[in-house]
């Protein structure tokens, strides 16, 4: 099992690290073989040696599926303007999409990686608020497949390519059928799931311990028959059920152009999904019962001594879940 962190290339994550040797010596501090990786798109990124770049998290879009159905009116209602959306996509079709998605896996190229993550997911801003649902779960996987089919062509190399589970519309990982339609559907031969333990949390909102999250785990993942699907783990937890109770009965949307409205929206988000150390040693159930390939511990920290902090402290929980260190 490669044990990984997530990383951006983002200059709030770069900046933490003097150069690539500096960044070698804190994953060998912290007990990690090496990192998933947002590429930011940036053309110079020195402290990434692709020799650790295990796994690359393509960017999505979070609302996508208006533009794919030629929905004009939810996109001016989500955006503004018929401008400030085709600015936003880089056109006003699916071919937009299309074209995006083949960026994006030409730019993972460069680190010839062993995976690559794929959010399978479709929620507009108030969808995200108010948990409404807008589009059937088979709706967004459909979709998925003919978009993902059409970008294929462009994979660098073999990687692995894990579907990632979110909790709106898409994949949520609650239903075997729809998982097993997903990886059917797409013309690739190595595809597979990333499952994200926080946003699987966020899947039942009365969890209010680590503990009932591992009971829940494992009613989820009794529904499967071959649990070999599942490469790899983000591993997090977030216990915002009560937050997000209350945001959905008082949110109101914010005025103002599709930046600031969205910037409001993450603020929550953020609250939502926070993205920390899980603390319960029965995680080791989890991990045993799944065995990934990939174990990425997923964090969001505002400085590389909190992040430090927090990995050592998960790292300690692994230990005593008898998950034993890649490297020490």
């Amino acid at each position: 099992m490669r044990q990984l962190m997530n990383i951006t290339g983002y200059s709030d994550d770069v900046e933490r690290y003097a150069g690539a040797e500096d960044l070698e010596n804190f994953l060998r501090s912290c007990g990690l073989d090496g990192v998933e990786l947002m590429d930011s798109g940036e053309p110079c990124l020195p402290i990434f040696r692709p020799q650790r770049v295990y796994g690359v998290h393509l960017p999505c879009y979070s609302t996508w599926m208006p533009l794919w159905l030629g929905e004009q009116e939810k996109l001016v209602a989500e955006f503004g303007s018929e401008e400030a959306y085709r600015a936003f996509y880089g056109g006003g079709t699916r071919e937009a999409l299309v074209e995006a998605l083949g960026r994006s896996l030409d730019m993972a190229g460069r680190w010839q990686p062993e995976y690559l993550v794929l959010h399978v997911s479709e929620c507009s801003m108030a969808d995200s608020m108010l948990r409404r649902r807008s589009y059937s779960d088979e709706a967004v996987i459909d979709a998925m497949i003919d978009l993902v089919n059409q970008a294929v062509d462009r994979m660098p190399g073999t990687p692995w390519l894990l579907f990632e589970n979110l909790w709106y519309d898409g994949l949520t990982m609650e239903r075997p059928e729809i998982t097993e339609r997903l990886l059917s559907g797409v013309r690739y031969p190595k595809t597979g799931i990333m499952l994200d333990l926080g946003h699987l949390m966020h899947t039942n909102m009365d969890l209010r311990s680590p503990e009932e999250a591992v009971d829940y785990f494992h009613t989820v993942l009794d529904r499967y028959e071959d649990l070999s699907i599942i490469h790899g783990v983000h591993l997090h937890q977030s216990l915002s059920g009560e937050f997000y109770r209350h945001l959905m009965a008082t949110w109101q949307p914010t005025e103002g152009d599709y930046y600031r409205r969205m910037g409001k929206v993450m603020e929550n988000i953020f609250r939502i999904d926070t993205h920390r150390p899980f603390l319960s040693p029965r995680i080791g159930e989890i991990l045993r019962r799944i065995a990934p390939d990939y174990l990425t511990i997923e964090l969001i920290s505002r400085s590389r001594k909190e992040h430090e902090t927090m990995l050592r402290q998960q790292r300690q929980v692994l230990q005593a879940a008898g998950i034993a260190p890649a490297v020490w």
